[in-house]
């Protein structure tokens, strides 16, 4: 219960051959994939791309690779081990592990009292203890110091890929020391089932809020808005630079009066050697794209990651980005009705506080 646990994945060692045309569309997918470490080598009309994802978002991807280059390219892999589970907060919610509701591996002790077995709540161990702590031979450590060193031992380690057999021996020793083949070491995460509350001291772990209200994030195809809008087209048939500017104006101004988390993501996919770059305008957040990355495939990243943290909205009137982030469970607004949007929430905080 005042553990630091990490939950890893397999991980595949994956080899991608392709013709060099479709370099754009494979880097692309493999990074929807979460893949890692990948930098494509071009040999003639062959790029090839070497790195590491993992197995379950690699399912399938072979089929695909075949089908998109015409039967041209291949993809092989082989086990590279474990590391970091990819979407690690949305299986925890999923499963919605509660420890405390866990009869069969139980977070409390058992203590001997007068020749009998005595149940202590976890949380009240310390207190009942007669041995110095197993966690700090030489002297007790704070609640705070135990958890600042699990977290640093935890980034220390989970840093670096682990074998099978390394997991298989940690899930020995922790079933070993637990007398339980079943037992699973527990992290301090929210859960979806309601915990009694026991008075004691500050502990690891922490009872699930309910009810909170996730954070609203609203993300702007920002070119896409700008070739929609009569007026921002029109400046930038003569300085699009001029027309960004303009743009970001108006969402500042829209932000300050709807008051949710606000990003402009812009193309610069075509631009050399440039890496994906963010910046603050006002009260809103900027992002303009690396090389050979679009705002759509951004966006699409974006949600997600980030889709069971935050309640998302995309505007853009790009059909097939639209069908992508609706089946991420996003709402989507097009450019054009973003417009309308805009304009009735100004004409009502216009008439609400007398401007004119």
């Amino acid at each position: 219960m005042q553990a630091q646990s990490k939950l890893l994945e397999p991980y595949y060692d994956f080899l991608l051959e392709i013709p060099s045309e479709y370099v754009g569309r494979a880097m692309m997918d493999l990074e929807l994939r979460f893949a890692k470490d990948f930098v494509p080598e071009i040999d003639g009309d062959v790029a090839i791309l070497r790195g590491n994802a993992p197995v379950s978002t690699l399912s399938g991807y072979g089929s695909e690779v075949i089908a998109y280059t015409g039967g041209l390219g291949r993809l092989s892999f082989s086990v590279r081990g474990y590391g970091d589970c990819h979407n690690e907060e949305e299986v925890i919610e999923k499963i919605g592990y509660d420890p405390e509701r866990d009869v069969r591996n139980s977070g409390d002790s058992v203590f001997c009292s007068h020749g009998s077995g005595v149940i202590v709540p976890w949380n009240e161990v310390k207190q009942h203890m007669h041995m110095p702590s197993y966690l700090n031979p030489t002297k007790e450590l704070t609640d705070e110091q135990i958890r600042m060193r699990a977290k640093r031992q935890v980034s220390e380690t989970v840093s670096q890929f682990i074998s099978p057999d390394e997991v298989d021996a940690i899930i020995k020793s922790a079933s070993s020391a637990n007398k339980k083949e079943t037992f699973i070491p527990h992290k301090g995460i929210n859960h979806k089932t309601h915990v009694v509350k026991r008075e004691a001291e500050e502990t690891t772990y922490r009872a699930p809020v309910k009810g909170s209200i996730k954070p609203e994030y609203l993300l702007i195809d920002g070119y896409n808005v700008i070739y929609a809008w009569k007026d921002l087209k029109e400046i930038a048939n003569v300085n699009i630079d001029g027309a960004r500017s303009a743009l970001l104006d108006i969402l500042s101004d829209y932000q300050a009066m709807k008051g949710m988390e606000l990003i402009a993501v812009f193309d610069a996919y075509k631009l050399v050697n440039h890496k994906e770059e963010y910046i603050d305008y006002n009260n809103i957040h900027v992002v303009f794209t690396r090389t050979a990355q679009t705002a759509d495939y951004y966006i699409e990243r974006f949600t997600k990651e980030n889709r069971s943290k935050y309640r998302i909205r995309v505007v853009t009137s790009d059909g097939l980005e639209q069908v992508i982030v609706r089946g991420e469970n996003t709402l989507v607004t097009s450019s054009r009705e973003f417009y309308d949007e805009v304009q009735s929430v100004t004409e009502e905080f216009r008439k609400k506080h007398g401007v004119t």
